[in-house]
């Protein structure tokens, strides 16, 4: 497994006044759908949000449901596909596809 931080953060510094944003229902070239806290379909886990990923911790992470929620009546395979987050940083705009 791969840690975000060793492979993205090196190249890429997140200052205090960026923003991360999570998102789902996304494809590439495509619309998504701002992704919020929480335990249902679209959410991800409050402190396991997309902030996670820049942290320079790798025991810690960004958990994404996208459209599986807590229903764990549908495979884990799913859940975190066409998910990601958006960086928005103060001059300029960069999107990182998830990895699975």
């Amino acid at each position: 497994m791969y840690c975000l931080s060793d492979v993205i953060v090196p190249i890429l510094s997140i200052g205090s006044n960026d923003t991360l944003e999570g998102i789902w229902n996304t494809t590439a070239g495509g619309d998504s759908t701002l992704a919020t806290a929480g335990l249902s379909i679209g959410n991800y886990v409050a402190v396991e949000g997309p902030e996670n990923a820049f942290d320079h911790n790798c025991s810690i992470k960004f958990t994404s449901f996208g459209e599986c929620g807590l229903n764990i009546a549908l495979s884990s395979l799913i859940c975190g596909i066409n998910t990601s987050f958006y960086v928005i940083l103060q001059r300029e705009y960069k999107h990182f596809q998830t990895i699975l």
